[in-house]
């Protein structure tokens, strides 16, 4: 199951892109594939509506496949953490023994 909505969510970016790349950009500079003309598939000013549309919701098909994913592949709010179990540390700073407190290091030959 989770393969079927990995390759919908592939799907759906590339659309995305595709139809991103597709669109004019709101400066009126001319778009990647030679847009600027008027005698595109869609009209002058037809396209920009059905491919702006187009793109909302692919956006949303891409955002639902992305918690359903997220939401699949999740284990079940297990966590590595749950078992950790800390053991008994030394301390940073270890206390001196009190028979060594009394020898200097030149006495300890």
């Amino acid at each position: 199951m989770i393969a079927l909505w990995s390759v919908i969510h592939i799907i759906m970016s590339v659309l995305i892109v595709v139809l991103v790349l597709l669109q004019d950009s709101k400066g009126g500079a001319m778009g990647v594939f030679g847009g600027g003309s008027s005698n595109t598939v869609f009209g002058a000013s037809g396209g920009t509506n059905v491919l702006v549309k187009i793109t909302t919701y692919l956006a949303i098909v891409f955002a639902v496949t992305s918690i359903v994913l997220a939401n699949k592949t999740s284990s079940g709010g297990s966590s590595a953490v749950d078992d950790y179990v800390p053991t008994q540390e030394q301390p940073l700073n270890p206390q001196p023994n009190k028979a060594d407190e009394g020898q200097k290091p030149s006495d300890a030959k």
